[in-house]
């Protein structure tokens, strides 16, 4: 999903919206912005046992470059051992690579580390249940490390053409780890060219619920989350290009979904968050020695209860203190949040775009500006209610390294005329919102 075919697509997407649309509302189309053909009421979510595609959001067919399917002609049951399941799901998948499906329909615990990476051409069909082992001690020593924010999985899916779906249930144990150091992500894609993760329970995650890492052409459909400790993201790509999250039901305690270092061409539409952080690009630009990319974001029809933000764009300042306390460099560029319904976002702010991130003191920011730079972004048909007035933040460091934000068709009931606390922003291209200071 390149800029180009963003923005060929941007004349016939305004006029899928006139014609199908049922907000009444005024909206203003942005010169530049990438724009998908939408519409307000998204497609059916997947439950079957066909790959759900990205219609109607997505630009159509291509989009998605998967490689060659090939027919899946073998069955591969795993019969539940009453132990540790892990050792068995992994035989079967690799009797099964190349064309077939591993049918899970019993409760499994996995209770050793699972590689099921290299494993091509094959589904992972569950009916039933896979439960994460409580094996604390064992885990800390066995996980797979990555060396971005302490994450950590226990088990881990990569390869050609692989599938995931079936109905069933994934429950992490969370409650045995705590709110910082290493902790295990509970469903990770690394390494995945051409897949779908489809109409899945995931419960009970100790820290993120979704990694999709190092990975192209992936689609997120009719998941259902439910974690509610802190730091558990809905979703976080990390390197990774073409990914499609959709049609989903989050209630977690951090991010609904978040853009890690080198996220490019992706969508996310359709979901409804309740509890989270929003929908965010970032952190980035935590690590000097690292440069950070997350570019051509479209994220459309997000619905964002009892949250604590909800659009937000999170970079680090130049480093102000030792490693990890800022100072990347990158850029994130072409970004576009489009129609929000947003309730009860109290703690902080509907919209959040800052370059001063862990930065309370904006002198001390100034004088460290951010060596990552923003660009291109685009908020626009937001509804909905808040508290107060004062509905957004935009802070740039320094406007040389932070420009064309854009703002418009904000409709907000917020008890007055909106507002936002900005800093070195381009107010001209801030519609329907007043900038308390510059």
């Amino acid at each position: 999903m390149r800029v180009s075919t963003l923005l060929a697509l941007a004349t016939y997407a305004v006029s899928v919206c006139s014609a199908k649309t049922t907000t009444k509302t005024k909206t203003t189309k942005l010169a530049g912005s990438a724009v998908l053909a939408t519409t307000v009421v998204g497609s059916p979510a997947a439950t079957g046992t066909t790959v759900p595609t990205a219609s109607p959001y997505h630009p159509g067919a291509g989009a998605i470059a998967k490689p060659a399917v090939v027919a899946r002609t073998k069955t591969c049951p795993v019969t539940a051992t009453g132990g540790d399941d892990g050792p068995a799901i992994k035989a079967a998948a690799q009797s099964c690579s190349g064309g077939g499906k591993v049918i899970l329909a019993g409760s499994y615990s996995i209770q050793s580390f699972t590689d099921l990476r290299g494993i091509s051409h094959v589904d992972y069909v569950l009916t039933g249940t896979i439960t994460i082992g409580n094996t604390k001690a064992y885990w800390l020593s066995n996980m797979l490390q990555y060396s971005y924010q302490s994450a950590a999985t226990q088990w881990v899916f990569g390869g050609t053409d692989i599938n995931i779906y079936g109905g069933g249930t994934i429950d992490g144990n969370g409650s045995i780890w705590p709110s910082s150091g290493v902790r295990p992500v509970l469903l990770t894609l690394d390494g995945v060219n051409g897949g779908a993760v489809w109409n899945l329970k995931l419960n009970n995650a100790g820290f993120w619920n979704n990694l999709c890492a190092n990975s192209t052409n992936v689609i997120y459909d009719n998941i259902h989350i439910t974690a509610t400790k802190k730091n558990t993201d809905g979703w976080d790509t990390y390197k990774s290009d073409n990914v499609v999250i959709q049609n989903s039901v989050i209630n977690n305690g951090d991010d609904c979904v978040s853009f890690k270092p080198n996220s490019t061409n992706m969508v996310v539409q359709g979901l409804s968050c309740t509890g989270s952080h929003g929908v965010s690009v970032g952190s980035l630009g935590q690590y000097s020695d690292k440069f950070d990319i997350v570019q051509n974001i479209y994220i459309y029809n997000i619905y964002m209860a009892n949250a604590e933000n909800g659009a937000r764009i999170k970079v680090w300042p130049g480093a102000t203190g030792g490693y990890g306390t800022g100072g990347g460099s990158g850029h994130v560029q072409n970004i576009t949040y489009d129609t929000f319904t947003v309730s009860n976002v109290a703690a902080k702010k509907d919209i959040v775009l800052t370059q001063c991130y862990n930065e309370s003191n904006l002198s001390a920011c100034n004088s460290n500006p951010s060596k990552l730079t923003i660009q291109d972004v685009y908020f626009k048909n937001f509804y909905g209610s808040a508290s107060k007035p004062s509905i957004a933040t935009l802070e740039c460091s320094l406007s040389s390294v932070c420009s064309n934000i854009n703002t418009a068709n904000i409709l907000i009931a917020a008890g007055g005329s909106l507002t936002a606390d900005c800093h070195n922003m381009d107010q001209t291209l801030l519609q329907d919102i007043t900038c308390n200071n510059v």
